[in-house]
C-alpha cells in the first residue's frame, strides 16, 4: 500500500501544528485512535464535520466545529454553546471529494485558537 501526502494535507498538518504550539499546554492531536472515553473527558474538541466531532458534542464535550462546504444549519451542532467556524465564501455542497475543500483551508489558526478560548471561557 502506498500513502501519498497531498499539498492540502500538508497544509492541514501545518495548521494543526500551529494550534498546538499556540495552546502552549497538553494539546492532543489524534486521528482514529481515541475511544469514546477520550471524547467524553476532553476539555474541548476541534474538528471538521465528522463523526468524532458529533460524538463528542453528543457526550457534552465543548467543541469548535470547522465547516467547509457542508452547511452547519443542516448538520449541526444544534442548540449548543459550541462554536462553528466557516469561511465566509464557502459554497454549500454535500459531494465527496478526495482533497481538502479550499474553503476549509481559509479558516485561519488564530481564529480557531480564539474560538477555543471563547468556548472554554478563557480570557486572552
Amino acid at each position: 500500500m502506498t500513502t501519498t501526502t497531498t499539498a492540502s494535507a500538508l497544509t492541514e498538518l501545518q495548521k494543526i501544528g500551529e494550534i498546538v504550539e499556540l495552546a502552549g499546554f497538553g494539546a492532543l492531536v489524534a486521528g482514529g485512535v481515541l475511544s469514546i472515553h477520550h471524547y467524553a473527558i476532553a476539555a474541548c474538541i476541534v474538528g471538521g464535520d465528522t463523526g468524532p466531532l458529533h460524538l463528542a458534542i453528543a457526550l457534552g464535550t465543548p467543541a469548535v466545529a470547522l465547516f467547509g462546504p457542508t452547511d452547519p444549519a443542516r448538520n449541526g451542532p444544534y442548540g449548543t454553546e459550541d462554536i462553528v467556524l466557516r469561511a465566509p465564501g464557502a459554497v454549500r455542497t454535500h459531494s465527496r471529494i478526495d482533497e481538502t475543500h479550499p474553503s476549509m483551508l481559509e479558516i485561519q489558526v488564530p481564529e480557531v485558537f480564539e474560538a477555543v478560548r471563547r468556548r472554554l471561557g478563557v480570557s486572552a
